[in-house]
């Protein structure tokens, strides 16, 4: 079997299933997804920041990509920069309950008003 990465719009994805079927086809989105949150189930939140920044690079506007770094960053107790990419997340989608959550808690022990 074949992996390789091609995302959803690519415009030979149709052809390429369709003449080997064997093929592992895979968008590196999920890759990435996958693959932080394999470290950070085995504790090495260090390694699922790295992987979820990486991923940010590339898809500047995923939402929770934003949302679950600042998590990760909240649990390595690095609250100023959680609550940048809460605040990332929430600029991203003005209704993001979650985020405004996190936002509204980390001013209160930042005492940041």
């Amino acid at each position: 079997m074949i992996l390789i990465f091609c995302r959803s719009e690519c415009k030979i994805l149709k052809d390429v299933k369709t003449r080997y079927p064997n093929w592992m086809l895979a968008d590196p989105m999920q890759f990435l997804h996958l693959s932080y949150l394999e470290y950070y189930r085995k504790g090495k939140i260090d390694e699922a920041i790295e992987i979820m920044q990486l991923e940010l690079e590339y898809y500047l506007e995923y939402l929770y990509g934003h949302y679950w770094l600042g998590r990760y960053f909240e649990e390595k107790g690095m609250k100023e920069k959680a609550l940048q990419a809460y605040k990332k997340a929430l600029s991203l989608d003005k209704s993001f309950g979650e985020a405004k959550d996190r936002i509204e808690v980390l001013k209160k022990e930042l005492k940041v008003y």
